[in-house]
């Protein structure tokens, strides 16, 4: 689970098979985060049907391996292979006694229609594992009485069904050795709502059709809402489905929920959903695929305990057949009800809905219902945007959606973090004039919508007259003379138990921008950082200009100070192992738990501090993790000053030659 330093977002997702594939996709991408996904094996369609009969105790496994096709690593041909032939099915005009044969043989079954080209491409560990479950599920079969028609049947849900043989018939166990063997290393995993009770899932519609198996639910089927949903310990059998069909609505409803028998929630997916920052509830077939996921005993307390601070509902773009007719706000009333939670606290269950404006004009597409009628819905914070993939009206842009997500997060992440604390120190190089310009750039920004306390202190220029400000704005005037002032500055801080959490410092004879701090603040929120350097040289227009307004007068020092940027850059990197593009930035931002965490004692860079380039090897070497990120800066001839760059950067560059000391 995700410790409170850590730099991934750990997300959970309710889903089914293929209902959320494209927000999968998206949220496996991306690097900072650590998907979990969590679904039930209620699935009974086509050969997922077969296995179950044919093996007791077996809940559905076709939503994993369709799930686990999305979270597959790709990092060599044999993944996508191993992709291949999860999903390949044998065509129909395969016979049973023709399954059977690849199942014994495998080499057989390396000539089968499809199958050559895939299995001849995977690894010699792979090929053996895939021929080791197949043959204890064709061991299986051959004991069984029963006969299972393998027409169209996928081979990943054989292969998933000798692995549950092989490992005692536990469900739970499965899919651990499932993911252990073909995820690799990528951040996300698969989890069994359920500790694996095995169980059959039905539903009553309002005019009394009754949908006795979960395959007939995603089906084409009356119009009519759904009554109630059930998870049966039994698949039911030709003399329940008569009953039910010579009962009246409401006694098949109470028959029904007399059977109804939902399993206990698994530890994996306990911690999963309370462990969180971002919790989903996921689109896609509702009745068949989510909401009896909810019904789970324990899912109820895990969802109210969950530490996620975003817990959203992904709306569909249009209907399923399941939910024909339904509105966004009727699908959040059902999942209200499926959850346990009553109308007036679904906003403790679920913080946001998102809902894809585009699907009130769409043809099938989910009206909004009573969403329209505010920016809140019982207490649900109501997203509106454009949710829908460019290409396909029925599918999600995992990419849109998953962005809008975590900015919900980031943004719940700041307003919790409003309690920090910024510092800025300048150093204005002579340019004592910019003070009251400085002033006013700083009072023009919205400090305090992010900050407890923000406190700008001004050094080497005469105090300035300053405005009427909040308390919690403060402006403060310096005068520490040395080659690095910034440095000294950043020592004091470090030193003071009371400073603030966060510093920025500004040298220099140019000009930065203090907006560009956000950008640092943002990875400071995203990334387990202790500091973040503004390169100013990503903008080859923006580097060449800042070169010629300090240097116009001398064209000689002018080509020296382009290549002595450089060899900065290159020596700094081979000193720390890091490729940074602006070592001896005047733009720095540090985290102080962050640098804390790595040292106690201020007094050890003490010793370090001879210049900038020193300073930050020094954190490097002790372990403080440091990013990057673009800024503007802009100098003006008439303020630079040539002699007082070039002692600084000589300063820097004997430091880099400088043995390092541990």
């Amino acid at each position: 689970m995700q410790t409170e330093n850590s730099e991934f977002i750990n997300i959970t997702l309710f889903c089914g098979g293929r209902g959320s594939a494209n927000l999968v996709k998206e949220f496996v991408r991306r690097s900072n985060v650590r998907l979990n996904l969590v679904l039930n094996g209620y699935d009974n369609g086509l050969s997922t049907g077969v296995i179950r009969v044919l093996v007791d105790g077996i809940l559905g496994p076709s939503d994993f391996r369709k799930n686990l096709s999305h979270l597959l690593e790709i990092h060599s041909p044999n993944q996508y292979f191993i992709i291949d032939c999860l999903e390949y099915r044998f065509p129909k005009e395969t016979s049973n006694d023709e399954v059977i044969k690849y199942l014994y043989d495998y080499e057989l079954l390396k000539k089968a229609p499809g199958l050559e080209a895939i299995i001849s491409n995977l690894d010699i560990e792979t090929n053996l594992l895939f021929k080791k479950y197949l043959k204890v599920f064709a061991n299986f079969y051959k004991q069984q009485e029963k006969e299972g028609d393998f027409d169209g049947c996928s081979l990943g849900n054989l292969i998933f069904a000798g692995v549950f043989i092989e490992k005692g018939f536990d469900f739970n166990k499965t899919l651990d050795e499932i993911m252990d063997v073909f995820s690799s290393k990528i951040n996300a995993s698969l989890c069994n709502i359920s500790k694996g009770e095995n169980r059959f899932l039905c539903g009553l519609k309002e005019d009394g059709e009754f949908l006795y198996d979960e395959a007939l639910m995603v089906e084409k089927q009356s119009k009519a809402k759904m009554k109630g949903i059930y998870l049966l310990e039994k698949q039911p059998d030709s003399e329940l489905i008569e009953k039910i069909k010579n009962s009246s609505v409401d006694e098949a409803c109470a028959y029904l929920g007399g059977l109804h028998s939902p399993p206990k929630i698994s530890k994996k997916a306990k911690e999963c959903i309370e462990n969180c920052d971002i919790l989903i509830f996921g689109s896609g077939t509702q009745y068949s695929s989510t909401f009896p996921s909810y019904q789970t005993l324990g899912v109820k307390d895990a969802v109210l305990k969950s530490k996620a601070s975003v817990k959203a509902y992904v709306s569909n773009i249009k209907y399923d057949e399941d939910i024909f007719g339904y509105t966004c706000s009727d699908i959040l009333d059902e999942l209200s009800f499926y959850l346990g939670a009553k109308s007036d606290d679904l906003g403790k269950f679920v913080s946001h809905v998102l809902y894809n404006r585009r699907s009130n004009r769409l043809l099938n597409g989910i009206k909004e219902g009573e969403i329209a009628q505010g920016e809140f819905y019982k207490g649900i914070q109501v997203i509106k945007g454009e949710f829908i993939h460019p290409l396909s009206e029925s599918k999600h842009c995992g990419n849109t959606t998953a962005t809008k997500l975590i900015d919900l997060y980031e943004e719940k992440k700041k307003i919790k973090n409003k309690q920090t604390d910024l510092t800025i120190f300048v150093s204005l190089h002579n340019r004592s004039l910019g003070v009251p310009r400085l002033i006013d750039e700083f009072l023009d920004i919205h400090w305090l919508k992010n900050f407890k306390k923000i406190i700008l202190i001004i050094n080497g220029a005469p105090r300035s007259d300053i405005p009427d400000i909040p308390k919690e704005i403060e402006i403060k005037f310096s005068n520490i003379v040395s080659d690095f002032p910034e440095n000294d500055f950043f020592l004091d801080w470090l030193s003071d138990s009371e400073g603030s959490d966060l510093l920025m410092t500004l040298s220099g004879d140019g000009d930065y921008r203090l907006t560009d701090f956000y950008f640092a603040y943002d990875q400071f929120s995203k990334k387990n950082l202790g500091g973040i350097f503004g390169t100013r040289v990503q903008s080859r227009v923006q580097f060449q200009n800042a070169l010629s307004s300090a240097y116009t007068e001398n064209k000689v020092i002018l080509r020296l100070s382009q290549f002595g940027a450089f060899a900065l850059s290159f020596l700094f990197s081979i000193r720390s192992g890091l490729l940074f593009t602006d070592p001896i930035t005047g733009f720095r931002c540090f985290n102080r738990k962050n640098i804390k965490n790595k040292t106690n004692n201020a007094k050890d860079l003490k010793a370090v501090i001879s210049s900038p380039s020193r300073l930050a090897l020094k954190l490097i070497k002790i372990g403080v993790e440091i990013g990057e990120v673009p800024v503007s800066y802009r100098t003006y001839s008439g303020f630079t000053d040539p002699s007082w760059r070039v002692k600084r950067a000589l300063r820097s560059l004997f430091d880099l030659f400088a043995f390092w000391k541990s």
